[in-house]
C-alpha cells in the first residue's frame, strides 16, 4: 500500500513539474516559516492549485463550480529515527486536488498546520530532504510524510511497528473535505529507509524524463458495447519499465463511475505498449461500484500517439488511442 502512494507521488511530481518543485524546495532551505505561518488557524496556508494537466478528465467544468473554503488541520508526526534531522531538514507538503486537477507544493516548517482549500477529494503528502543540497532532485530524501488513518495513540511508543503493520493504518485513498467543519489529518512521516534505494532522491521518485512514455496524455477509448470512457494519464518511464495513474470518466450501462488506476508497464524497441492497472481508487459510482482492472496493448504510431486494445476480465476488447498532451 505504502509503495502505491509512493507511485502516485511519482506521477504528482512529473505533472507539477521539476522547475517548480525546485523553486519550493529553494524556499524550504531559506525560510519555510515565510510560507508556512505556524498552526494559527487565521494565519492557515492557502495553497495555490496548478490548473494545467491535473488528474481529472474533466476539470475544466468543474473548476466554474462555486468556490467556498474548507478548513483542514494537519497534524505531524515522524518516526523516532528522524529525530535529530531538524536542523539539516528541508520539508515540502504536496496537496493534489483529485477532481479538478492540479496539484500544489509550499514549504514547510515540519510541524503541524492548518490549511484552506475548497471542498472536494485530496492527496496529502510531505517530503523531508537534506537542506545542504542546491539541487532538489539531488537532495537526499529523510522521510516521506503520508495520512494515517484517524487513530495514532501514543505514536511516541509505536516507531518500532513492522511494515505490515504500518500498510495497514496508511489511508491509501484520497480524503474528502466537505467543508461542512474543520477536519483534521493525522500525517506520518516515515523513515526513507523503510522503502529502500528507489526512494533515496526526488530523482529517484520522478523517474527518467527520457523515456517516451514520460508525460502527460490524452486517452479514450470506444467499446463494442456502445460503453465508453475518456481519460488523463502520467507516466515516468525508467528505461523500458513504466509507472503511472490513469484517471477516467466511464460510462458502464448508463452509470458513470470516476475512477484512479495505478498503472505498470513497458515499452520494448518496437515501439509495443503493455501497460496494466494493479490497483484502483473509486472517486465516484453508484453505490456498491467495483472496478475490473485494465489492460492497455498498443503501438506506438508517432511521436505524440499511441493506439490498440483495451479490456479487463470480464468485457469485451475495446479499442483506445492515447495522445500527448
Amino acid at each position: 500500500m505504502i509503495e502505491v502512494l509512493i507511485t502516485l507521488l511519482g506521477a504528482v511530481l512529473g505533472e507539477v513539474g521539476k522547475q517548480t518543485v525546485a523553486s519550493a524546495f529553494s524556499s524550504a532551505r531559506k525560510d519555510p516559516a515565510a510560507s508556512a505561518k505556524g498552526t494559527n488557524q487565521r494565519n492557515a496556508v492557502e495553497p495555490s492549485f496548478s490548473a494545467a494537466r491535473g488528474t481529472g478528465p474533466d476539470r475544466a467544468v468543474r473548476y466554474a463550480a462555486p468556490r467556498r473554503q474548507a478548513s483542514v488541520y494537519v497534524e505531524v508526526f515522524s518516526e523516532e529515527s528522524l529525530n535529530g534531522f531538524d536542523p539539516v531538514a528541508a520539508y515540502l507538503v504536496i496537496i493534489v486536488d483529485e477532481i479538478n486537477g492540479g496539484a500544489s507544493i509550499f514549504p514547510s516548517t515540519g510541524e503541524s498546520f492548518w490549511v484552506n482549500v475548497e471542498p472536494g477529494i485530496y492527496s496529502f503528502y510531505m517530503i523531508m530532504a537534506d537542506r545542504r543540497y542546491g539541487d532538489a532532485l539531488e537532495a537526499p530524501l529523510y522521510g516521506l510524510g503520508l495520512p494515517f488513518n484517524g487513530s495514532l495513540p501514543l505514536w511516541d511508543n509505536q516507531y518500532e511497528l513492522s511494515d505490515s503493520a504500518l500498510n495497514s493504518l496508511v489511508l491509501d485513498a484520497p480524503i474528502e473535505v466537505d467543508g461542512a467543519g474543520p477536519l483534521g489529518i493525522q500525517m506520518v512521516i516515515l523513515d526513507a529507509n523503510r522503502f529502500g534505494d528507489d526512494v533515496r532522491s526526488l530523482a529517484n521518485v520522478f523517474g527518467d524524463d527520457d523515456g517516451f512514455l514520460t508525460g502527460d496524455w490524452a486517452v479514450s477509448a470506444d467499446y463494442p458495447e456502445g460503453d465508453w470512457s475518456r481519460s488523463s494519464a502520467q507516466f515516468s518511464q525508467r528505461g523500458n519499465s513504466v509507472m503511472g495513474v490513469v484517471h477516467s470518466s466511464h460510462v458502464d450501462n448508463g452509470s458513470e463511475i470516476d475512477v484512479q488506476q495505478l498503472v505498470h508497464g513497458s515499452i520494448d524497441s518496437d515501439g509495443v505498449v503493455l501497460l496494466k492497472a494493479y490497483e484502483a481508487r473509486i472517486f465516484r459510482g453508484p453505490s456498491r461500484s467495483y472496478w475490473n482492472l485494465d489492460t492497455w496493448r498498443g503501438k506506438v504510431l508517432d511521436s505524440n500517439t499511441v493506439e490498440g486494445s483495451v479490456y479487463d476480465v470480464e468485457s469485451a476488447p475495446g479499442y483506445f488511442l492515447m495522445a500527448r498532451l
